[in-house]
């Protein structure tokens, strides 16, 4: 035991040696890696600065001349979709190519200006509304409306009974779907696309209520880095829009005006989400009460791991991976009309779920079609029943996306 007692400090010395040996070669690996990053993130910037657009002076005067604005000699076609899903600001991209694609062919310059919406992709374009999901899908055709019936939400006195059942109102009804990838996430899609008119009255006629609501899954398309965690990357994004349906427009503009509003479920439903979309840009307590509900069919004809069928239907409160954009999207039919957006950033998830969500979507995604419902949680008894705010019924994961460089740029 004497002899134990003396050899004890010659261990920890041992110990504290090894302990420093690793605390140099962790050091001295982080700083390589970071070494590298600050030498590929120079890189970046000195392409963009060689790959920047001719002026606008010379462009202008192209168009203007009726020739197509042409490409700058140290960019080819590849460099230049590089140069654009890399760009830091995705608002600018429709800004900096003049929108040829989007546009008559016999449009003048003039036309051409940042007032005029016409360069502006319609939302909705890149997929196709599916009649029939029991049928063949073909690679662009990827959702539906979705039924009610198929979410089971919060009832009346949920604080005590715990009950929970389908919901009988919606306050929006999809009217189109994006399936969108791009090396970087783009955001506040609703600013960058020109939305289907029909079904929105005049200015007069609306309530405070957003006429649009875009809700926006930007998922993760790469392995994600246990080293380094990134909140962007390569992006695979699932756009749907909503438009206000008739009902709740009127129930708002009673609410509005302060008029003996109806008591019921609707009411309830109308207020909290009049309430969240005061609060929730401005207040991270009440951004939070947003829900993802998720309901996938046959999970295990699928094949899909028992330990996430449990899951299935379970609401996600969206908290720190979302994100509120709002403001005037311009409509198909002319003029513009009040948008609100919730985009989820599955990039800023945990480093095992977005491990797990790329594995999901590698080997099972594909085989799948899911409903997915949007939801405030409500958490008073006035606020009950839950309602939807809207949902979608699609494949799970398209078998065909547009590039963000194709679609929000215009073709040359």
């Amino acid at each position: 035991p004497a002899e134990a007692l003396q050899d004890q400090p010659a261990f920890f010395k041992q110990l504290l040696v090894v302990w420093g040996f690793c605390w140099i070669l962790v050091s001295a690996l982080h700083s390589t890696f970071n070494f590298d990053r600050a030498v590929h993130s120079t890189l970046t910037r000195a392409r963009k600065s060689f790959s920047s657009p001719p002026p606008d002076s010379l462009r202008g005067s192209r168009l203007a001349s009726g020739a197509a604005p042409a490409l700058a000699p140290a960019q080819d076609p590849d460099e230049l979709s590089s140069s654009l899903v890399e760009l830091d600001n995705p608002n600018s991209l429709a800004a900096e190519i003049s929108p040829l694609r989007h546009a008559p062919a016999q449009a003048k310059a003039a036309s051409f200006s940042s007032q005029a919406p016409t360069h502006l992709p319609v939302a909705g374009s890149s997929t196709k509304r599916a009649s029939d999901f029991d049928g063949a899908l073909s690679p662009t055709t990827v959702w539906d409306a979705a039924e009610l019936s198929q979410f089971e939400l919060r009832l009346n006195n949920y604080a005590k009974l715990k009950q929970k059942g389908a919901p009988t109102f919606s306050l929006y009804e999809c009217v189109g779907l994006d399936a969108i990838e791009s090396a970087k996430a783009v955001t506040d899609i609703g600013s960058k696309v020109m939305v289907d008119g029909a079904g929105i009255p005049a200015a007069k006629h609306r309530s405070s209520l957003p006429e649009v609501f875009i809700a926006v899954l930007h998922l993760n398309a790469d392995k994600p880095s246990i080293m380094y965690p990134a909140t962007d990357g390569a992006t695979f994004s699932v756009v749907a829009y909503f438009r206000l349906t008739a009902r709740a427009r009127e129930l708002a503009r009673l609410l509005d005006e302060g008029s003996a509003s109806p008591p019921g479920a609707e009411m309830a439903a109308v207020r909290l989400w009049r309430t969240w979309c005061r609060k929730a840009p401005v207040d991270d307590e009440w951004k939070a009460r947003f829900k993802l509900v998720a309901q996938a069919d046959s999970l295990a004809e699928a094949g899909f791991p028992s330990v996430f069928q449990s899951w299935n239907g379970k609401p996600v409160l969206i908290r720190k991976c979302g994100s509120v954009f709002q403001g005037n999207a311009n409509l198909s039919g002319g003029g513009s009309a009040a948008y609100i957006g919730l985009e989820v950033n599955f990039h800023r998830f945990p480093y095992v779920a977005k491990q797990t969500f790329v594995m999901l979507q590698q080997d099972y995604l594909n085989k799948m079609a899911a409903s997915l419902g949007y939801v405030i949680e409500a958490r008073e008894e006035d606020e009950l029943p839950e309602a939807l705010i809207g949902s979608v019924r699609l494949r799970a994961k398209p078998a065909r996306a547009t590039r963000a460089e194709v679609f929000f740029s215009p073709q040359l």
